[in-house]
C-alpha cells in the first residue's frame, strides 16, 4: 500500500479514537476518496484487528475483556481521582449543578450550556456499551493526563479545553 494510503488509515484510526466511531459517507468526504477505497481501508484495518467493520462505517475494538466492577472503580486511580476533583472543583461556580450519575448526565448535558467531562486516564481509547456524550459536546476535560498528541489538533477544532492535573 501507498504512503498516502497508510496516511489515510491513520486518520480513520484517529478519528475512531476520538469518536469511537467512524461513517464511510463522512470519511469519503473527509478524505477525498470514494467510498470503495473507505471500504478497503475499513477491510484492511479489520484484518489487521484494529475495528470492527458495521453497517455504513467502523466501531472501534474494546480490547479490554470487560469493566472493572464498581468497587474495583472506585479504588483504581484514587489517588488521580482525588487531584481530578480538586481541579474540577475549582470551575464549578455559585448556583451550578453537578451531575455525577452517567445515565442521568448524558440527557441533562444536551439541555446545558457548559458541559465538564471529569474523568482519569483509564477512560480514554475505549468503546463501552453506554456512552455519556460525544467529545464534540463538551466544553473542559479534566484529567490526570494531558490530551493524546492524536486529540489536540480536534480539540482546539471543536474548541474543547483540557486541563491536566498532576
Amino acid at each position: 500500500m501507498s504512503l498516502i494510503g497508510e496516511e489515510r488509515k491513520d486518520y480513520i484510526l484517529n478519528q475512531l479514537n476520538l469518536e469511537g466511531k467512524v461513517k464511510t459517507n463522512e470519511l469519503v468526504e473527509s478524505l477525498g476518496v470514494s467510498s470503495e477505497s473507505i471500504r478497503r481501508y475499513l477491510e484492511e484495518l479489520e484484518e489487521e484487528n484494529k475495528l470492527k467493520r458495521v453497517y455504513g462505517g467502523a466501531v472501534k475494538i474494546n480490547l479490554s475483556r470487560e469493566e472493572p466492577s464498581q468497587l474495583k472503580r472506585e479504588v483504581l486511580y484514587a489517588e488521580e481521582k482525588r487531584k481530578i476533583g480538586r481541579a474540577a472543583a475549582t470551575l464549578v461556580e455559585d448556583n451550578e449543578v453537578i451531575f455525577i450519575d452517567d445515565q442521568l448526565a448524558k440527557k441533562m448535558m444536551e439541555q446545558s450550556k457548559h458541559n465538564i467531562v471529569v474523568t482519569d486516564h483509564s477512560k480514554f481509547g475505549l468503546v463501552q456499551f453506554y456512552k455519556i456524550a460525544d467529545l464534540k459536546d463538551v466544553d473542559i476535560i479534566v484529567s490526570d493526563v494531558p490530551a493524546p498528541k492524536e486529540w489536540e489538533e480536534y480539540l482546539l477544532k471543536k474548541d474543547v479545553a483540557w486541563v491536566a492535573v498532576t
